[in-house]
């Protein structure tokens, strides 16, 4: 991987002295052991104090041939959350909003399900995130075709609340789709045209636009390209197109988010005009009372794992190639934010935001996960079932004379091979029923390929392997009461004929259901396995595979002979039978 850096303290009206203990070299270094744990390409860093950029830093690969730096751009994805939130709050502050008036005052075309309960939604529930939009209440949120934010919206009459607004928190991308339409209906402009000139141009984040979709801002100058990781390599690609405005489609850098944190921070541009007040600016930050999740406007309340502690405000930002993460450390005066152009959900960024954390504040940093660990290990699964399919493939023949006559202990056996594909068409149904939210499979898939990739074997693997034993189950020949097997994996030959006088018919000796005393039989076998085969018969017998004619019983007046020995000196029994499993050695019935 390439290893460029790129590190500056930025100075101007915006600097201020750096936070204790971090500097470029050192905030360096730390990205660069980052980048070694989770194997993504690249990752710029800004870290500010107070009012003003400290340290901004850039470490390895564009994916363009370049190096990452302070003005390398980046897709951010749900940190746009904050920024739409801002739009808002300012018209709230110009008087051209009321928080807690109905959304439909402004957007009459709002109208989900139950049309009652719709009209009961508050501006504030949106920017909350407790209006009751839910993924799984819409789940064209993922391929309805949406265009545009006027699109989306006239496309929620499909959608369903999930209950009474402001009582619960449900996490959707449709809240703050709808307040970027709302933005674009009161400014009267389009909610990135608002954005760059309410936002972006007094602070000064002259790098930073908000596109509407995904392939909007692809051929933007600068922007970095994103990865996937496949196996802990990172593989670039195009960005997934879809409907971004309002929810997440800024594309920033990490020179521009360092003012924006500052402006998070004391609500002031850099040459010290209110962008927005602070009640309102400490509103954005506050979530509301009596609902779980802690989630403000566009910033989530989260502290330690024990739930004590000092909070911070964070939120993240996931799409398919990139991922992104922001944090205010009230308690400490700090802020930062990291940029990747790249996204897997088995890279550990989580541990390395953590790190970043203790870093600034002198508490213990945490290790941050392997992904190249994981990712072999997810290599050895995927091996282990390449040939267990591979196993089950040939063995499917021996597998099925193996089975009794319990259907539904057959039928059990199966359950293994059909898992796999079971799991792989239900997850999105999963997620969605467990989370909340809607992927589709092709999402999920660059999320984790490898975990994708093991699974889409054993799926078509388990799938062949269960068909083969079908066809290997319908194909045994059939006998007198149930279904004739053959031994496992070998070409065997059984016979049932006269009273017992060999020495294999006595090793194998056992009971049968039909056994009548004085009707001795006997089951004389050999096989090309130097006799190591499983003998099976009842009523008639088998020749690789044939069925035999059952052989008639002896005589009436023929009686059972007498317990001695044959004429080579061998002991004999008057009933020498096969067992209708001879996988175990039964002692001969009592006489």
């Amino acid at each position: 991987m390439l290893a460029s850096l790129a590190a500056t303290t930025v100075t101007g009206p915006a600097a201020v002295a750096q936070p204790p203990g971090v500097d470029a070299a050192r905030l360096t270094g730390y990205l660069e052991a980052a980048l070694r744990s989770t194997r993504l390409p690249g990752v710029a860093a800004a870290v500010v104090e107070g009012d003003g950029t400290a340290v901004v830093a850039g470490v390895g690969d564009d994916g363009r041939g370049g190096a990452v730096t302070s003005r390398t751009r980046f897709r951010v994805a749900s940190l746009s959350k904050s920024f739409t939130a801002v739009a808002v709050l300012q018209l709230v502050e110009d008087r051209r909003i009321d928080l807690d008036s109905p959304v439909q005052a402004y957007l009459p075309e709002f109208g989900p399900e139950p049309a009652a309960v719709a009209a009961r939604v508050t501006v504030r529930h949106l920017l909350n995130q407790t209006s009751g939009l839910t993924d799984g209440g819409y789940p064209g949120i993922v391929d309805d075709g949406a265009a545009d934010l006027q699109r989306r919206v006239a496309l929620l009459r499909t959608a369903r609340l999930s209950g009474e607004p402001g009582t619960r928190f449900h996490y959707s991308d449709l809240n703050y789709q709808v307040l970027g339409r709302l933005v674009e209906v009161v400014s009267g402009v389009p909610l990135g045209t608002h954005l760059d000139a309410r936002v972006f141009g007094p602070l000064g984040m002259s790098d930073t636009v908000s596109v509407t979709t995904a392939a909007a801002g692809s051929h933007l100058p600068g922007l970095a390209r994103g990865h996937v990781l496949v196996f802990g390599c990172p593989v670039a690609r195009q960005e997934l197109d879809g409907l971004l405005a309002g929810s997440g489609g800024v594309i920033t850098t990490a020179g521009d988010m360092a003012r924006w944190l500052g402006f998070q921070t004391t609500g002031r541009t850099p040459d010290g005009r209110v962008l927005l007040s602070p009640a309102l600016l400490r509103l954005s930050h506050t979530p509301p009372d009596g609902v779980s999740g802690g989630y403000a406007m566009g910033w989530q309340v989260v502290r330690g794992p024990s739930g004590t502690g000092p909070a911070m405000l964070e939120h993240t930002g996931v799409l398919s190639t990139f991922s992104a993460q922001q944090v205010l450390l009230p308690g400490a005066d700090v802020g930062f934010a990291l940029l990747y152009d790249g996204n897997s959900a088995l890279a550990d960024t989580a541990a390395v935001e953590r790190g970043l954390v203790a870093l600034l504040t002198g508490a213990p940093a945490p290790g941050v996960r392997s992904t190249a660990l994981t990712a072999g290990l997810l290599a050895g699964a995927l091996l282990a079932t390449v040939v267990a399919v591979v196993r089950g493939l040939v063995r499917g023949p021996a597998w099925a004379a193996r089975r009794g006559r319990r259907r539904w202990g057959t039928a059990a056996r199966f359950v293994p091979a059909l898992l796999p594909a079971v799991l792989l068409g239900c997850l999105p149904a999963v997620l969605r029923a467990g989370i909340g939210r809607t992927f589709t499979s092709w999402q999920l898939a660059l999320a984790m390929p490898d975990v994708a990739i093991l699974l889409v074997v054993a799926a078509i693997g388990g799938l062949a392997v269960a068909t083969v034993r079908v066809c290997a189950l319908v194909r045994r020949p059939l006998r007198a009461g149930g279904v004739r097997t053959a031994a496992r994996g070998t070409a065997e030959r059984t016979t049932c004929s006269a009273p017992p006088s060999s020495r294999s018919t006595s090793r194998w000796a056992g009971r049968t259901s039909g056994w009548v005393p004085g009707r001795p039989r006997r089951c004389d076998r050999s096989t090309g396995r130097g006799g190591r085969g499983r003998a099976r018969g009842e009523a008639g017998g088998v020749i690789e595979g044939r069925t035999e004619p059952e052989v008639a019983p002896p005589p009436e007046d023929v009686g059972p002979r007498p317990v001695g020995r044959d004429d080579v000196g061998r002991l004999r029994h008057p009933a020498v039978l096969i067992a209708p499993s001879c996988r175990r050695r039964r002692r001969c019935p009592p006489v």
